[in-house]
């Protein structure tokens, strides 16, 4: 975990599924390169919001 992280929640589509998926990143931009990296680029990013919730 780098300096400045946050907790991210990522809302996407993958194979006509919707998921929503826990990301640790600096920035919005950041967790949507990890996303797009582990899963590729097919998958499609609905919505990237910051998790402030305590234990998630």
């Amino acid at each position: 975990m780098q300096c400045g992280a946050k907790s991210f929640l990522v809302e996407m589509i993958i194979n006509e599924k919707r998921e929503t998926t826990s990301v640790i990143a600096r920035t919005q931009v950041t967790a949507r390169k990890t996303i797009r990296n582990h899963y590729g680029n097919e998958v499609e990013i609905i919505s990237v919001k910051e998790n402030n919730k305590i234990g998630v």
